[in-house]
C-alpha cells in the first residue's frame, strides 16, 4: 500500500539520509485504474502531494509514468527518475 511511503519519511527523518520514494504504481495522481473518490481522494491526494514533497527523490517503473506524473503535478518533474521494471541478462 503507498502508506508506506509515510514509513519512508520517518526513517529519511530519524536517520537524516535522503529518501527515494518508489512509485511502481500510480497512487492518486496519474492514475487510470480505480482512482479513490470523495473524502478517500481528497485524504489520499493530501498525503500523496507530502510525499512528493518531502521525497529527495521519486522513482516511477516507466517513461510514460514519469510523463503523466510530469504533466500532472510539473512541481516534481525535476525529482522523477525512471527505473524499469525487469533485469539485465548479462
Amino acid at each position: 500500500p503507498h502508506c508506506v511511503h509515510l514509513l519512508g519519511r520517518d526513517a529519511q527523518q530519524a536517520g537524516r539520509i535522503p529518501w527515494i520514494a518508489d512509485f511502481r504504481d500510480p497512487w492518486v495522481t496519474a492514475c487510470d485504474v480505480h482512482p479513490p473518490t470523495g473524502l478517500a481522494a481528497l485524504y489520499e491526494h493530501f498525503w500523496e502531494q507530502r510525499v512528493f514533497r518531502w521525497a529527495d527523490a521519486l522513482a516511477v517503473n516507466a517513461p510514460h509514468a514519469a510523463q503523466a506524473l510530469g504533466e500532472a503535478c510539473p512541481h516534481v518533474r525535476r525529482k522523477l527518475h525512471v527505473v524499469p521494471n525487469g533485469y539485465d541478462p548479462e
